[in-house]
């Protein structure tokens, strides 16, 4: 059975990187569900609204070409 792997805004991971001063990796594992603390949580949501506001921002670009 083969997996896929999961592809990562870098961008929002970068921003989250300096904004919390924690690893890459530690985000990334925030994101996954493997953390389970307030800070894993506050980190996961933080991308999914950061990752939502750029796909906003890429899509409307694409509708005005």
């Amino acid at each position: 059975m083969k997996t896929t792997r999961r592809k990562y805004n870098t961008l929002v991971i970068n921003e989250i990187f300096i904004k919390y001063g924690y690893t890459k990796m530690f985000i990334r594992q925030c994101i996954k569900g493997e953390r389970n603390s307030i800070t894993a949580l506050k980190i996961a949501e933080e991308y999914e609204l950061l990752n939502k506001k750029i796909q906003g921002v890429l899509t409307k670009s694409k509708k005005m070409d």
